[in-house]
């Protein structure tokens, strides 16, 4: 009879865990337990990453990309589409607003979806205190399963009174911490710290495999004046966006067959080009930046175009000191149209063939020892 119990315990026990584990979807929830209506932001001040890190019938797994929109497909090939760059919405008292994770188990009838990036939440009420704080789940091997249980958690924010922090919890685990109003710090959660207790992400492969890079002119609300590219982006085949793509959908056609580059220069496949568009209807563009450590990895005879408008400040790529480029054989940066190239002191691994030039009315600057040289073509 003991044997017999023992072996109905260890049956539940491990029930338990696999019924835990399959609830886990990495959901971003809100709980607002005020009489107070607050509004929330969650945005990704990285270049947004989508995709999934499981296996799904007809949709691309284990491949985190560049995109703004992420895409799911059904078994009839099907498909429904979120944006995960960018939201703004309203929690009213006593309510829990839930936001899905792209690798998760999407709903096709809810809009608010995030990716991969990091998110700045911001959490303000009606009386205007401000509560800011980033959600860092920049890993892609979060969502994976790693000796046998999934890389994943559901994580939630606890708004109680304007008299006290918001509370960051994850799934039914103790809070993890507190967002203080107008911190002078802001406090950052990763996800891999929270579960794994570990210094630094499982994995940095993230792709950048569709043009425009970074953003979609087209999706409205998500452009950003400036972006990190994130902790590594790779640069390696640029994908066109035809029927029932599980890869290039992110990219736009005419950047991928018409992009305002000089005659002659396309390269369809190997061609990037930023979104040169202005940023809410301003006179400027985005800034692509890499911070120290940050990798920027362009593969063999990829060819990265840093452009604008003609009216524009342009947009601009600058690689901070410490980052690191590294170039494939033939791979070229080239800017053109009011682009700029702004290189502070890099670390570079250049193969034989790679190729800096600034074209029509553009700019690189590279900078070190207190020095700037500056290259223009006006």
């Amino acid at each position: 009879m003991k044997k017999i119990s023992l072996i109905l315990i260890l049956i539940f026990v491990v029930s338990s865990i696999i019924y835990s584990q399959e609830k886990i979807q990495g959901d971003l929830s809100f709980n607002n337990q005020s009489n107070l209506a607050i509004t929330v932001t969650v945005e990704s001040e990285t270049i947004p990453f989508e995709g999934l890190n499981k296996i799904l019938e007809n949709n691309r797994a284990f491949e985190i990309q560049n995109g703004v929109i992420f895409r799911q497909y059904d078994q009839y090939l099907n498909y429904y589409e979120w944006q995960v760059a960018k939201h703004t919405f309203i929690v009213n008292p006593n309510l829990q607003f839930v936001m899905n994770f792209c690798s998760g188990n999407p709903d096709p009838d809810d809009p608010y979806m995030y990716g991969y990036g990091k998110y700045k939440v911001t959490i303000t009420t009606p009386n205007n205190v401000v509560y800011i704080s980033y959600f860092n789940n920049l890993d892609s091997k979060y969502g994976t399963t790693i000796n046998g249980l999934t890389y994943g958690n559901d994580f939630y924010y606890g708004f109680y009174n304007e008299n006290q922090p918001v509370e960051f919890w994850g799934n039914s685990n103790p809070i993890y911490g507190y967002v203080y109003p107008q911190p002078n710090n802001i406090p950052e959660f990763k996800v891999w710290e929270i579960i794994y207790n570990d210094t630094i992400p499982k994995g940095n492969e993230f792709y950048a495999r569709t043009t425009p890079f970074g953003y979609r002119p087209n999706v409205n609300n998500t452009y950003r004046e400036s972006a990190s590219i994130g902790t590594r982006v790779i640069l390696d085949h640029v994908y066109n966006n035809t029927l029932n793509t599980k890869y290039g959908y992110n990219t736009l056609t005419d950047y991928y067959n018409n992009p305002v580059i000089p005659s002659g220069e396309n390269d369809p496949g190997h061609t990037y080009m930023t979104p040169a568009n202005v940023f809410d209807n301003d006179n400027f563009g985005t800034e692509f930046y890499a911070e120290p450590g940050s990798i920027f990895e362009l593969k063999e005879n990829i060819k990265f175009w840093i452009s604008s408008v003609e009216y524009a400040n342009g947009d601009k790529l600058r690689l901070k000191h410490g980052s690191h480029l590294i170039m494939g054989p033939g791979a070229k940066i080239q800017t053109h149209v009011n682009g700029k190239f702004i290189d502070e002191g890099s670390i570079k691994e250049l193969s034989s063939g790679t190729v800096f030039r600034a074209w029509q009315n553009s700019t690189i600057e590279l900078t070190g020892n207190e020095i700037t040289h500056t290259f223009n073509n006006s």
